[in-house]
C-alpha cells in the first residue's frame, strides 16, 4: 500500500494483514507505554461497534473523502481530529424516536 499517511503526510501507510490494521510507517507501539512513534495513525479494519468489518477498498474510499455505510444504516467518515480517526453517524432506531 503506497499511500501517503493522511495524518503526518510524510510517510507511507502499511497494512498488517494478520491483525487487520493500516498504519503509518512512523507509528510504533509498545505494550506498556502506548504509541511511541513519530505518528499516531493506526486504523483498525475490525469495526465491531459499526456493525461490520472494513476492507482495504473501504479504507481507500474513506481516504478519498467518501462515506462507508453499515447494513444497519450507520455512516462512517474519516475524521483525523478524533482519537480513532472516524466519525460515525448512528442511524436512529424507529423505537428510539421521540413521540
Amino acid at each position: 500500500m503506497a499511500t501517503q499517511c493522511p495524518l503526518c503526510k510524510s510517510k507511507n501507510l502499511k497494512f498488517n494483514k494478520e491483525k487487520q490494521y493500516i498504519y503509518c510507517e512512523d507509528y510504533k507501539y509498545e505494550k506498556d507505554i502506548g504509541s511511541v512513534g513519530d505518528c499516531d495513525f493506526v486504523f483498525f479494519l475490525k469495526q465491531k461497534n459499526f456493525g461490520r468489518d472494513l476492507d482495504q477498498k473501504d479504507f481507500k474510499k474513506l481516504l478519498e473523502g467518501g462515506t462507508i455505510a453499515s447494513k444497519l444504516g450507520h455512516k462512517m467518515i474519516l475524521d483525523l481530529n478524533k482519537p480513532n480517526f472516524t466519525t460515525i453517524e448512528w442511524k436512529q432506531k424507529a423505537d428510539d424516536a421521540y413521540l
